[in-house]
């Protein structure tokens, strides 16, 4: 009986071992840094910093210019930017989502829509 823990212990100490691993490399590739991260870190800072009334309106424009874009890069990049000043802007943005809606709705309704563009398909 004895044994047959033992064996368990080190059966299980190895698949900690093993998963440890795994979580190494999760975590490198989570804590990468990216221009994007970095963008996406700025807005929200401004958003909660400054507020709705001073992020908003020079935003706004540029969101609707860039979801309807012709470019992925810059519809992704809106799209990007939209959910980075949420928490910030979580109720002034109310109002401004009925003008919103239809621009995250067409980029859905595109069959053309990039599949390396993930955020345009998981709205």
């Amino acid at each position: 009986d004895d044994e047959d823990y033992m064996q368990e212990d080190m059966d299980m100490a190895d698949s900690d071992e093993d998963d440890d691993d795994d979580d190494d490399d999760f975590d490198e590739d989570d804590n990468e840094w990216t221009l994007r991260k970095y963008a996406g870190a700025s807005l929200d800072s401004l958003a909660n910093l400054y507020g709705a009334q001073s992020i908003l309106p020079p935003l706004l424009p540029a969101l609707e210019q860039g979801l309807s874009s012709m470019d992925p890069w810059i519809q992704e990049a809106s799209i990007l930017a939209l959910g980075a000043i949420a928490e910030g802007c979580r109720e002034e943005m109310n109002e401004h989502m009925v003008n919103l809606y239809p621009y995250l709705m067409n980029l859905l309704a595109t069959p053309e829509t990039p599949q390396y563009l993930p955020q345009v398909k998981s709205i």
